[in-house]
């Protein structure tokens, strides 16, 4: 079994390309880290 995590960490998000542009890494571990509590198994 496997858990994705990130498919939704791309700049196509707004929220994701101002993080990106600033450097809040903060931000992108904090969304990764909601996505794995969401749990996509497949």
């Amino acid at each position: 079994m496997f858990t994705i995590v990130g498919e939704r960490i791309n700049t196509s998000r707004k929220s994701i390309l101002k993080a990106v542009e600033s450097g809040d890494q903060d931000y992108i571990r904090n969304d990764a880290v909601r996505q794995k509590n969401q749990v996509l198994h497949i």
